[in-house]
C-alpha cells in the first residue's frame, strides 16, 4: 500500500504546533537557498531573514538568551 493514496489522517497537531513547524520549514528552506547562492558568490549579508525570534515566542519562551538562539 502507498502512503499517497492513504486518505486517513494519521495525526492531528494542535494549530500552534502546525504553525510553529511551518516557520521553522520556511527558515530552513530560507537558508538552505541562501547558502546555496552563496556557495557560488552572490553576497547574502543583508538579506537573509531570521524566524528564530517568531519560532521561539510561538514556543513559549519569554526570556530569550544569546545561548537559546544560538541552539536554535
Amino acid at each position: 500500500m502507498k502512503l499517497k493514496k492513504l486518505k486517513v489522517e494519521l495525526l492531528r497537531l494542535p494549530s500552534e504546533i502546525e504553525f510553529t513547524l511551518y516557520l521553522i520549514k520556511e527558515d530552513l528552506k530560507s537558508n538552505r537557498l541562501l547558502n546555496k547562492l552563496s556557495d557560488i558568490g552572490f553576497d547574502d549579508s543583508y538579506h537573509r531573514s531570521s524566524f528564530g525570534t517568531v519560532v521561539l515566542a510561538t514556543l513559549g519562551f519569554e526570556d530569550r538568551s544569546d545561548e537559546l538562539y544560538a541552539q536554535y
